[in-house]
Protein backbone atom coordinates (compact mmCIF):
# COMPACT_ATOMS: atom_id res chain seq x y z
CA UNK A 1 0.00 0.00 0.00
CA UNK A 2 1.29 3.47 -0.93
CA UNK A 3 2.13 5.49 2.17
CA UNK A 4 0.20 8.69 2.80
CA UNK A 5 1.92 12.04 2.66
CA UNK A 6 2.29 13.50 6.15
CA UNK A 7 1.26 17.14 6.54
CA UNK A 8 1.68 19.25 9.69
CA UNK A 9 -0.97 21.86 10.47
CA UNK A 10 0.16 24.84 12.59
CA UNK A 11 -2.59 27.45 12.94
CA UNK A 12 -2.28 29.90 15.81
CA UNK A 13 -5.68 31.33 14.87
CA UNK A 14 -8.15 29.99 12.36
CA UNK A 15 -11.66 30.25 11.07
CA UNK A 16 -13.66 27.02 11.69
CA UNK A 17 -14.18 26.82 7.92
CA UNK A 18 -10.42 26.44 7.50
CA UNK A 19 -10.49 23.02 9.13
CA UNK A 20 -13.47 21.82 7.12
CA UNK A 21 -11.81 22.87 3.88
CA UNK A 22 -8.43 21.31 4.69
CA UNK A 23 -10.20 18.13 5.82
CA UNK A 24 -12.00 17.81 2.50
CA UNK A 25 -8.81 18.31 0.53
CA UNK A 26 -6.75 15.98 2.73
CA UNK A 27 -9.30 13.17 2.38
CA UNK A 28 -9.42 13.57 -1.39
CA UNK A 29 -5.61 13.72 -1.66
CA UNK A 30 -5.00 10.84 0.75
CA UNK A 31 -2.98 12.84 3.28
CA UNK A 32 -2.29 12.09 6.90
CA UNK A 33 -2.65 15.43 8.72
CA UNK A 34 -0.94 16.03 12.06
CA UNK A 35 -3.29 18.31 14.05
CA UNK A 36 -2.23 17.86 17.70
CA UNK A 37 -0.47 21.21 17.89
CA UNK A 38 -3.65 22.90 16.65
CA UNK A 39 -6.01 21.22 19.11
CA UNK A 40 -3.78 20.90 22.19
CA UNK A 41 -0.97 23.42 21.68
CA UNK A 42 1.57 20.59 21.76
CA UNK A 43 4.90 21.33 20.08
CA UNK A 44 5.53 18.33 17.76
CA UNK A 45 9.26 18.04 18.43
CA UNK A 46 11.00 15.45 16.31
CA UNK A 47 8.27 15.52 13.67
CA UNK A 48 9.33 14.52 10.15
CA UNK A 49 6.93 14.80 7.27
CA UNK A 50 6.29 15.87 3.72
CA UNK A 51 4.73 19.31 4.06
CA UNK A 52 3.44 21.99 6.40
CA UNK A 53 0.64 24.58 6.39
CA UNK A 54 1.22 27.50 8.76
CA UNK A 55 -1.02 30.29 10.01
CA UNK A 56 -0.20 33.05 12.45
CA UNK A 57 1.32 31.65 15.66
CA UNK A 58 1.08 33.82 18.77
CA UNK A 59 3.08 31.63 21.16
CA UNK A 60 6.80 32.30 21.07
CA UNK A 61 7.80 28.64 21.50
CA UNK A 62 5.48 27.48 18.72
CA UNK A 63 6.68 30.28 16.42
CA UNK A 64 10.31 29.31 17.01
CA UNK A 65 9.55 25.66 16.27
CA UNK A 66 7.73 26.66 13.10
CA UNK A 67 10.62 28.80 11.84
CA UNK A 68 13.10 25.96 12.46
CA UNK A 69 10.86 23.33 10.89
CA UNK A 70 9.70 25.22 7.77
CA UNK A 71 12.97 24.94 5.74
CA UNK A 72 12.97 21.15 6.10
CA UNK A 73 10.00 20.47 3.80
CA UNK A 74 7.58 22.32 1.48
CA UNK A 75 5.66 24.90 3.52
CA UNK A 76 2.74 27.21 2.73
CA UNK A 77 1.83 30.23 4.84
CA UNK A 78 -1.78 31.32 5.36
CA UNK A 79 -2.45 35.06 5.55
CA UNK A 80 -0.35 38.20 5.51
CA UNK A 81 0.84 38.10 9.12
CA UNK A 82 4.02 36.23 8.24
CA UNK A 83 5.55 34.40 11.23
CA UNK A 84 9.08 35.09 9.92
CA UNK A 85 9.22 32.32 7.32
CA UNK A 86 10.30 32.67 3.71
CA UNK A 87 7.75 30.46 1.97
CA UNK A 88 4.87 30.66 -0.52
CA UNK A 89 1.83 32.48 0.82
CA UNK A 90 -1.93 32.25 0.24
CA UNK A 91 -4.02 35.12 1.55
CA UNK A 92 -7.36 36.82 1.28
CA UNK A 93 -7.43 40.17 -0.50
CA UNK A 94 -7.53 42.50 2.50
CA UNK A 95 -7.36 45.70 0.48
CA UNK A 96 -10.38 44.60 -1.53
CA UNK A 97 -12.20 43.83 1.72
CA UNK A 98 -11.69 47.46 2.71
CA UNK A 99 -12.88 48.68 -0.68
CA UNK A 100 -16.01 46.53 -0.49
CA UNK A 101 -16.84 47.88 2.98
CA UNK A 102 -16.39 51.49 1.83
CA UNK A 103 -18.51 50.93 -1.28
CA UNK A 104 -21.26 49.35 0.83
CA UNK A 105 -21.38 52.43 3.05
CA UNK A 106 -21.15 54.91 0.17
CA UNK A 107 -24.07 53.23 -1.58
CA UNK A 108 -26.12 53.87 1.54
CA UNK A 109 -25.44 57.58 1.46
CA UNK A 110 -22.87 57.86 4.24
CA UNK A 111 -20.80 61.04 4.45
CA UNK A 112 -18.83 60.36 7.68
CA UNK A 113 -16.39 57.46 7.96
CA UNK A 114 -14.03 55.88 10.49
CA UNK A 115 -11.77 52.85 10.93
CA UNK A 116 -11.24 51.08 14.25
CA UNK A 117 -8.57 48.47 14.82
CA UNK A 118 -5.03 47.34 15.43
CA UNK A 119 -2.67 48.65 12.76
CA UNK A 120 0.40 46.67 13.86
CA UNK A 121 -0.50 43.72 11.64
CA UNK A 122 -0.10 43.72 7.86
CA UNK A 123 -3.65 42.40 7.52
CA UNK A 124 -5.01 45.41 9.40
CA UNK A 125 -2.90 47.87 7.43
CA UNK A 126 -4.18 46.52 4.11
CA UNK A 127 -7.83 46.57 5.19
CA UNK A 128 -7.50 50.08 6.56
CA UNK A 129 -5.75 51.31 3.41
CA UNK A 130 -8.35 49.85 1.04
CA UNK A 131 -11.15 51.40 3.08
CA UNK A 132 -9.51 54.80 3.55
CA UNK A 133 -8.44 55.21 -0.08
CA UNK A 134 -11.94 54.38 -1.36
CA UNK A 135 -13.56 56.81 1.07
CA UNK A 136 -11.10 59.57 0.20
CA UNK A 137 -11.49 58.97 -3.54
CA UNK A 138 -15.20 59.69 -3.04
CA UNK A 139 -14.33 63.03 -1.46
CA UNK A 140 -14.70 62.16 2.23
CA UNK A 141 -12.41 61.99 5.24
CA UNK A 142 -11.72 58.76 7.12
CA UNK A 143 -11.02 59.07 10.85
CA UNK A 144 -8.51 56.46 12.06
CA UNK A 145 -9.17 55.06 15.55
CA UNK A 146 -5.97 53.11 16.10
CA UNK A 147 -5.66 51.83 19.65
CA UNK A 148 -2.27 50.17 19.11
CA UNK A 149 -0.57 53.49 19.79
CA UNK A 150 -1.70 53.01 23.41
CA UNK A 151 -0.11 49.73 24.62
CA UNK A 152 -2.29 49.39 27.72
CA UNK A 153 -5.43 49.15 25.56
CA UNK A 154 -4.34 46.08 23.60
CA UNK A 155 -5.54 43.57 26.22
CA UNK A 156 -7.60 45.74 28.59
CA UNK A 157 -11.09 45.48 27.06
CA UNK A 158 -12.97 47.70 29.58
CA UNK A 159 -10.48 50.55 29.15
CA UNK A 160 -10.47 50.07 25.39
CA UNK A 161 -14.26 50.33 25.37
CA UNK A 162 -14.13 53.58 27.35
CA UNK A 163 -11.44 54.92 25.02
CA UNK A 164 -13.50 53.98 21.95
CA UNK A 165 -16.63 55.63 23.37
CA UNK A 166 -14.62 58.81 23.99
CA UNK A 167 -13.31 58.78 20.41
CA UNK A 168 -16.73 58.13 18.90
CA UNK A 169 -18.30 60.91 20.96
CA UNK A 170 -16.11 63.41 19.10
CA UNK A 171 -17.12 62.22 15.60
CA UNK A 172 -20.14 63.39 13.57
CA UNK A 173 -23.14 61.11 13.14
CA UNK A 174 -24.42 59.15 11.33
CA UNK A 175 -21.07 57.40 11.11
CA UNK A 176 -19.92 54.47 8.96
CA UNK A 177 -17.43 52.48 11.04
CA UNK A 178 -15.29 49.72 9.54
CA UNK A 179 -13.53 47.45 12.03
CA UNK A 180 -10.60 45.07 11.75
CA UNK A 181 -12.69 41.90 12.11
CA UNK A 182 -15.98 40.49 13.38
CA UNK A 183 -14.82 40.21 17.00
CA UNK A 184 -13.90 43.89 17.02
CA UNK A 185 -17.21 44.74 15.35
CA UNK A 186 -19.08 42.95 18.14
CA UNK A 187 -16.97 44.81 20.72
CA UNK A 188 -17.78 48.09 18.98
CA UNK A 189 -21.51 47.42 18.91
CA UNK A 190 -21.55 46.68 22.65
CA UNK A 191 -19.67 49.94 23.29
CA UNK A 192 -22.15 51.89 21.14
CA UNK A 193 -25.20 50.44 22.85
CA UNK A 194 -23.78 51.04 26.33
CA UNK A 195 -23.07 54.66 25.38
CA UNK A 196 -26.62 55.17 24.10
CA UNK A 197 -25.97 55.23 20.34
CA UNK A 198 -28.29 53.36 18.01
CA UNK A 199 -26.83 50.79 15.63
CA UNK A 200 -27.12 51.28 12.68
CA UNK A 201 -29.03 54.59 12.76
CA UNK A 202 -26.29 56.56 14.58
CA UNK A 203 -23.30 54.31 13.92
CA UNK A 204 -23.25 51.63 11.22
CA UNK A 205 -20.70 48.89 11.94
CA UNK A 206 -18.99 46.53 9.48
CA UNK A 207 -16.70 43.60 10.33
CA UNK A 208 -14.53 41.22 8.30
CA UNK A 209 -14.60 37.43 8.23
CA UNK A 210 -18.33 36.62 8.26
CA UNK A 211 -17.86 34.27 11.20
CA UNK A 212 -21.42 33.19 11.93
CA UNK A 213 -21.00 32.78 15.69
CA UNK A 214 -19.69 36.34 16.08
CA UNK A 215 -22.02 37.94 13.53
CA UNK A 216 -25.31 36.30 14.44
CA UNK A 217 -24.82 36.28 18.21
CA UNK A 218 -23.90 39.96 18.51
CA UNK A 219 -26.56 42.18 20.18
CA UNK A 220 -27.05 43.60 16.67
CA UNK A 221 -26.28 41.06 13.88
CA UNK A 222 -23.10 42.18 12.12
CA UNK A 223 -22.62 42.96 8.45
CA UNK A 224 -19.31 41.50 7.36
CA UNK A 225 -16.99 41.04 4.39
CA UNK A 226 -16.81 37.32 3.60
CA UNK A 227 -13.15 36.56 2.81
CA UNK A 228 -14.02 33.10 1.47
CA UNK A 229 -11.77 31.30 4.01
CA UNK A 230 -12.65 27.87 2.69
CA UNK A 231 -11.27 28.81 -0.71
CA UNK A 232 -8.14 30.29 0.89
CA UNK A 233 -7.36 27.02 2.69
CA UNK A 234 -8.31 24.91 -0.30
CA UNK A 235 -5.91 26.90 -2.49
CA UNK A 236 -3.18 26.59 0.20
CA UNK A 237 -3.64 22.82 0.32
CA UNK A 238 -3.62 22.65 -3.47
CA UNK A 239 -0.40 24.68 -3.58
CA UNK A 240 1.25 22.50 -0.95
CA UNK A 241 0.25 19.41 -2.92
CA UNK A 242 1.97 20.84 -5.99
CA UNK A 243 5.11 21.72 -4.02
CA UNK A 244 5.31 18.21 -2.54
CA UNK A 245 5.15 16.88 -6.11
CA UNK A 246 8.15 19.00 -7.09
CA UNK A 247 6.52 22.03 -8.69
CA UNK A 248 8.37 25.35 -8.30
CA UNK A 249 6.80 27.82 -5.83
CA UNK A 250 5.10 30.99 -7.13
CA UNK A 251 7.09 34.22 -6.95
CA UNK A 252 4.18 36.26 -5.58
CA UNK A 253 1.54 35.54 -2.91
CA UNK A 254 -1.61 33.80 -4.12
CA UNK A 255 -4.43 36.25 -3.38
CA UNK A 256 -8.05 35.11 -3.07
CA UNK A 257 -10.76 37.72 -3.63
CA UNK A 258 -13.51 38.12 -1.01
CA UNK A 259 -16.91 36.75 -1.88
CA UNK A 260 -18.97 39.82 -0.99
CA UNK A 261 -20.36 41.91 1.83
CA UNK A 262 -22.92 39.89 3.78
CA UNK A 263 -25.36 42.58 4.88
CA UNK A 264 -27.07 42.24 8.26
CA UNK A 265 -28.74 44.61 10.70
CA UNK A 266 -25.61 46.52 11.77
CA UNK A 267 -25.54 48.44 8.46
CA UNK A 268 -29.23 48.17 7.55
CA UNK A 269 -29.81 51.90 7.43
CA UNK A 270 -29.53 54.66 4.84
CA UNK A 271 -27.64 57.71 6.04
CA UNK A 272 -30.08 60.09 4.35
CA UNK A 273 -31.36 63.30 5.95
CA UNK A 274 -32.67 65.24 2.93
CA UNK A 275 -36.46 65.26 3.57
CA UNK A 276 -37.51 64.87 -0.06
CA UNK A 277 -35.14 61.96 -0.63
CA UNK A 278 -36.35 60.38 2.61
CA UNK A 279 -39.92 60.54 1.28
CA UNK A 280 -38.86 59.00 -2.03
CA UNK A 281 -37.09 56.13 -0.26
CA UNK A 282 -40.09 55.58 2.00
CA UNK A 283 -42.25 55.26 -1.11
CA UNK A 284 -39.78 52.73 -2.54
CA UNK A 285 -39.78 50.65 0.64
CA UNK A 286 -43.59 50.57 0.80
CA UNK A 287 -44.04 49.72 -2.88
CA UNK A 288 -40.99 47.63 -3.78
CA UNK A 289 -43.06 44.53 -4.55
CA UNK A 290 -45.15 46.28 -7.22
CA UNK A 291 -44.32 47.99 -10.49
CA UNK A 292 -43.97 51.79 -10.46
CA UNK A 293 -42.18 54.51 -12.38
CA UNK A 294 -39.68 57.15 -11.36
CA UNK A 295 -42.45 59.71 -11.90
CA UNK A 296 -44.41 58.17 -9.02
CA UNK A 297 -41.36 58.31 -6.73
CA UNK A 298 -40.88 61.99 -7.61
CA UNK A 299 -44.57 62.69 -6.99
CA UNK A 300 -44.37 61.01 -3.57
CA UNK A 301 -41.38 63.25 -2.75
CA UNK A 302 -43.14 66.36 -4.13
CA UNK A 303 -40.28 67.15 -6.51
CA UNK A 304 -39.57 66.93 -10.23
CA UNK A 305 -38.02 63.84 -11.79
CA UNK A 306 -34.95 65.91 -12.68
CA UNK A 307 -34.41 67.01 -9.07
CA UNK A 308 -35.01 63.46 -7.82
CA UNK A 309 -32.33 62.23 -10.24
CA UNK A 310 -29.81 64.79 -8.98
CA UNK A 311 -30.60 63.95 -5.33
CA UNK A 312 -29.93 60.26 -5.96
CA UNK A 313 -26.69 61.01 -7.79
CA UNK A 314 -25.44 63.34 -5.04
CA UNK A 315 -26.54 61.31 -2.02
CA UNK A 316 -26.47 57.68 -3.21
CA UNK A 317 -24.08 57.84 -6.19
CA UNK A 318 -26.52 56.26 -8.65
CA UNK A 319 -29.71 57.00 -10.57
CA UNK A 320 -33.16 56.30 -9.05
CA UNK A 321 -33.66 53.41 -11.48
CA UNK A 322 -30.29 51.86 -10.55
CA UNK A 323 -31.10 52.17 -6.85
CA UNK A 324 -34.51 50.50 -7.29
CA UNK A 325 -32.90 47.58 -9.14
CA UNK A 326 -30.20 47.31 -6.45
CA UNK A 327 -32.80 47.11 -3.68
CA UNK A 328 -34.84 44.52 -5.55
CA UNK A 329 -31.74 42.46 -6.28
CA UNK A 330 -30.72 42.53 -2.60
CA UNK A 331 -34.17 41.26 -1.66
CA UNK A 332 -34.07 38.58 -4.35
CA UNK A 333 -30.62 37.30 -3.30
CA UNK A 334 -31.79 37.08 0.30
CA UNK A 335 -34.87 35.06 -0.66
CA UNK A 336 -32.83 32.81 -2.95
CA UNK A 337 -30.41 31.92 -0.13
CA UNK A 338 -32.73 31.92 2.87
CA UNK A 339 -35.82 30.28 1.36
CA UNK A 340 -36.73 27.58 -1.14
CA UNK A 341 -39.17 29.91 -2.92
CA UNK A 342 -39.54 29.27 -6.67
CA UNK A 343 -38.15 31.90 -9.03
CA UNK A 344 -41.62 32.99 -10.15
CA UNK A 345 -42.56 33.87 -6.56
CA UNK A 346 -39.22 35.66 -6.05
CA UNK A 347 -39.67 37.66 -9.26
CA UNK A 348 -43.16 38.87 -8.39
CA UNK A 349 -42.46 39.34 -4.67
CA UNK A 350 -39.43 41.54 -5.36
CA UNK A 351 -41.14 43.77 -7.92
CA UNK A 352 -39.67 42.38 -11.16
CA UNK A 353 -43.10 41.43 -12.43
CA UNK A 354 -42.14 38.44 -14.56
CA UNK A 355 -39.54 35.71 -14.41
CA UNK A 356 -38.22 36.87 -17.77
CA UNK A 357 -37.55 40.40 -16.46
CA UNK A 358 -35.97 38.98 -13.30
CA UNK A 359 -33.69 36.70 -15.32
CA UNK A 360 -32.61 39.55 -17.58
CA UNK A 361 -31.75 41.88 -14.66
CA UNK A 362 -30.02 39.10 -12.75
CA UNK A 363 -27.87 38.06 -15.70
CA UNK A 364 -26.85 41.67 -16.36
CA UNK A 365 -25.63 42.17 -12.78
CA UNK A 366 -24.38 38.72 -11.74
CA UNK A 367 -23.26 37.49 -15.19
CA UNK A 368 -25.14 34.23 -14.67
CA UNK A 369 -28.71 32.98 -14.36
CA UNK A 370 -30.57 32.97 -11.01
CA UNK A 371 -30.63 29.16 -11.15
CA UNK A 372 -26.85 28.92 -11.59
CA UNK A 373 -26.26 31.53 -8.87
CA UNK A 374 -28.45 29.67 -6.36
CA UNK A 375 -26.79 26.35 -7.22
CA UNK A 376 -23.30 27.80 -6.71
CA UNK A 377 -24.31 29.37 -3.39
CA UNK A 378 -25.67 26.03 -2.16
CA UNK A 379 -22.48 24.25 -3.26
CA UNK A 380 -20.30 26.81 -1.49
CA UNK A 381 -22.40 26.49 1.66
CA UNK A 382 -22.04 22.70 1.63
CA UNK A 383 -18.30 23.02 1.05
CA UNK A 384 -17.79 24.67 4.43
CA UNK A 385 -20.27 22.60 6.47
Amino acid sequence: MKSKRKVLLILGWSDPRWLRSISRYAVAAGWHVETRSFFTGTIPRGWHGDGMIVGQTFRKDLSEFTRRQAPQQPTVIIGRNNPGIQAPMVTGDNAMAGRLAATHFLQRGHQQFAWFGNSLLTTAQERQQGYRETVEAAGHRCHLLNYTTIPELRQDLPNRSRWLAHQLRRLPKPLALFTLDDQMAAETIETCLEAGWRVPEDISVMGVGNIELACQCSPIPISSVDLDPGQVLWKAAELLDELMRGKRPPQEPVVIAPRAVVARQSTDSLAITHPQLVRALRFLKENIARSFGIEQMAEAASISCRKLYHLFQRQLRCSPAEFVIRQRMDMARHRMTETQAPFRAIATGCGFGTVRTFNRCFRRIEKMSPRTWRKRHLEQSKAVT
